[in-house]
């Protein structure tokens, strides 16, 4: 770099093409989030960078010309300034890479996740500078903070604007050739769509053979299902390496396997559909990856029925909770109100006996000796609370035993074979 201000200030650098010394003064930090961490993480990048590539930006979004990719949250975009390049001496301001098209993933939902991606990537583009694949973050004002993404042609099957580390075309073909089949045609079906719709290895859905799985344990089990943990001995898959034409995955790793009690298949992918739509949302907001048949006969149960003596009003709000649609469900909200009318009507010696829910768990009462003793050392659907005089029933909920699945992931088990 010929300047005199390169002269002066690093003299054995004056012929190269990037100064450190002399670039780093000619970025200033600033706010560009609400997150200082992913300030100071750029403004690092800026000063110590020994190449162009090593730079990260933050871009104002009116940069770029926007278009939204069909069913997802992400954006393919023109960037007509591009990227930095260089110093131009003679204009003081900053060479770019113009009319660039690029693609902005919002996926990332906490500042926590995005700031250890780009470290991750910053640290590539230090490794294997022409190999870049992020310039920066953006904010969307209806998305928010978006990762700047490189877009180029595949150099296998030519599509263009494809990402070059999950080229859509190649992966199609990957599946349509390598994916297992669980012999149901609705399961593969519907991960023959999740794997030809995927943004990201984070997208993708598969059938995984249960003899993929040991070290299976039993954590805890209720009305819903019953939840295992297990070792999966190959790992999700982590990325696509094109030259090798084919997947790579993450290798051994702990999961939770998630037994649904349920006969219908439809209601099984339903579940599944709603933590495969949050993971396309926000990657990281839940870890999916997909469903196993394990054919053990202790895994094959039906969900217990309400038990004998439970009031009929905690009963129909048991019911709801079970539904397979899980927008049918009462929320956190609904299920504490009524619980505490029905505590309030419970303890207002005021109230008619004749009342509707008083005369429901009133009856529950003399029953409660008899299933205290009947079911004390058994899982079941509900039990008489012993907490509470007025015989207040409780569900099992699915960690009622305190244990912490911490970092397991989901793999979900249909309800029978």
């Amino acid at each position: 770099m010929s300047n005199e201000i390169c002269t002066s200030l690093c003299p054995n650098c004056a012929n190269t093409s990037w100064c450190t010394a002399c670039n780093s003064k000619r970025f200033f930090k600033l706010n560009w989030t609400n997150n200082p961490e992913t300030n100071d993480f750029i403004y690092n990048t800026q000063t110590t960078a020994e190449c162009h590539e090593h730079v990260f930006e933050f871009v104002d979004q009116t940069k770029f010309k926007l278009e939204k990719i069909p069913n997802s949250n992400n954006y393919i975009a023109d960037w007509e300034e591009g990227y930095l390049l260089s110093w131009n001496e003679e204009l003081h301001k900053w060479n770019r890479q113009e009319k660039q098209r690029v693609k902005l993933i919002t996926n990332y939902y906490c500042d926590k996740l995005l700031v250890r991606f780009l470290k991750e990537e910053h640290e590539h583009s230090k490794k294997e500078p022409s190999d870049r694949l992020v310039y920066g973050i953006t904010y969307i004002e209806s998305e928010g903070y978006a990762v700047i993404e490189k877009l180029v042609e595949c150099s296998h099957c030519h599509c263009k604007n494809i990402s070059p580390r999950w080229c859509i075309s190649c992966i199609t073909k990957y599946f349509e050739q390598n994916s297992l089949k669980s012999g149901n045609s609705k399961i593969d079906n519907f991960f023959y769509e999740t794997q030809k719709n995927s943004e990201s290895p984070g997208h993708v859905l598969e059938w995984i053979p249960g003899n993929q799985f040991k070290n299976l344990e039993l954590i805890d089990k209720g009305a819903f299902g019953a939840v295992y943990k297990a070792t999966w001995e190959n790992g999700y898959i982590n990325k696509w390496v094109s030259n090798k034409r084919e997947c790579e995955r993450f290798g051994e790793m702990p999961v939770a396997l998630k037994r649904l009690m349920k006969d219908d298949i439809n209601d099984v992918l339903k579940e599944v559909e709603v933590m495969y739509e949050c993971r396309k949302i926000n990657l990281g907001s839940l870890d999916c990856y997909g469903i196993t048949q394990l054919h053990d006969n202790y895994l094959i149960s039906k969900r217990p029925k309400v038990i004998e003596g439970t009031p009929e009003c905690y009963k129909d709000l048991m019911i709801r909770c079970w539904d397979a649609i899980p927008g049918k469900r009462p929320d956190a909200q609904e299920l504490t109100e009524t619980l505490e009318e029905w505590v309030k009507i419970l303890s207002d010696d005021n109230l008619n006996e004749e009342h509707e829910i008083r005369k429901q768990f009133k009856s529950a009462i003399p029953k409660k000796p008899e299933m205290d003793e009947k079911f004390d050392k058994k899982f079941f659907t509900s039990r008489v609370h012993p907490k509470i005089t007025q015989a207040i029933t409780t569900a099992l909920i699915l960690s009622s035993k305190g244990i912490t699945l911490g970092k397991l992931k989901t793999i979900v088990i249909p309800g029978s074979s």
